[in-house]
């Protein structure tokens, strides 16, 4: 995975993060060229509540906050090229459903990443970015970089999460997360970690319902982590030399991921996420959704080849 080519949404009248000025900064010591574009969008309908208020019609209105956007994109990028001459920005502002439109201009100019902040303190900035970031882990094909508000520092550590317990129908997508991940770690000259979550299923029936001892759960469970340490390092021994350390946790990953994190000091998160429907068709939540709110670190996530977002359908 390569990160050249990076979209960084910024709502109407918000800012970048320092984290993230900061995350373009390390990336802009690299010897590839490194681009990045802004792109407020503004919800056009606001104006058709509230023209008749300002005694202009709803075009002028937009049209005035276009340029307004436009300004203060310019006047942001003007004070980044100053810090940062190496890197090539440019900016837009477009109109309608936020995160339609960002998943539909990453998908046109062929971005690496939609970088975008993760939601702030401010309630009314984190009610529309995180919206609009819940809809980009579920629906965009680009992969998300969902930005926190830590200090980055040279010596950055990454982490992969990766899930082997059903290797037939994960082993694309975890070689994409291990991928991306050595990746970043080259970038950023960073430390890389490799974590599993793992369980043995349904541990709390076998004593009761199967009558199992505690020494043959015991048993079981020392052999389903035997198993999956077989399935990790088959898919990471090509990498082991640039692999810090490999970590298999027991548990639930929506407790032990982020505990982890904040146990190694991760600086960067990469991890899947696999969206589903339901019986309605409307898409609901998963693992990565649940963890992002639980972590102060940045979270990459990825889809799977072959995604298909229900925006462009």
């Amino acid at each position: 995975m390569k990160l050249n080519h990076i979209m960084v949404p910024i709502s109407p009248g918000g800012g970048i993060a320092p984290s993230l000025g900061e995350l373009i900064g390390l990336r802009s010591d690299n010897d590839e060229p490194l681009e990045v574009k802004f792109i407020t969008v503004i919800e056009d309908a606001d104006f058709s509540r509230i023209s008749g208020y300002m005694r202009a019609s709803p075009a002028t209105l937009l049209e005035h906050a276009i340029n307004v956007e436009l300004e203060r994109l310019d006047a942001m990028i003007a004070l980044l090229e100053k810090k940062l001459p190496d890197v090539l920005f440019e900016r837009e502002v477009v109109t309608g459903v936020a995160f339609i439109n960002l998943i539909l201009s990453a998908l046109r100019g062929h971005y690496d990443c939609i970088a975008i902040s993760k939601p702030s303190t401010n309630k009314k900035d984190s009610s529309v970015m995180g919206s609009t970031l819940m809809h980009l882990m579920r629906k965009s094909p680009t992969p998300t970089f969902a930005i926190g508000h830590q200090k980055m520092c040279p010596e950055m550590k990454i982490a992969a999460a990766i899930d082997v317990s059903n290797i037939d129908v994960d082993s694309g997508l975890n070689q994409q997360i291990l991928d991306a991940a050595l990746s970043l770690a080259e970038l950023y000259r960073a430390e890389l970690h490799i974590v599993h979550i793992w369980h043995l299923a349904g541990e709390g029936y076998l004593s009761t319902w199967g009558r199992r001892s505690d020494f043959e759960v015991g048993a079981m469970a020392r052999e389903e982590k035997h198993s999956r340490k077989e399935r990790v390092d088959a898919l990471t021994g090509h990498a082991k030399r640039r692999i810090r350390e490999i970590h298999l946790v027991e548990g639930q990953p929506k407790n032990e991921i982020p505990k982890f994190v904040d146990d190694q000091s991760i600086d960067i998160l990469v991890m899947g996420t696999v969206c589903r429907s339901n019986v309605a068709g409307m898409i609901i939540g998963n693992t990565a959704e649940s963890i992002l709110g639980k972590v102060n670190c940045s979270v990459l996530t990825l889809k799977p080849e072959g995604f298909e977002s229900p925006v462009v359908k």
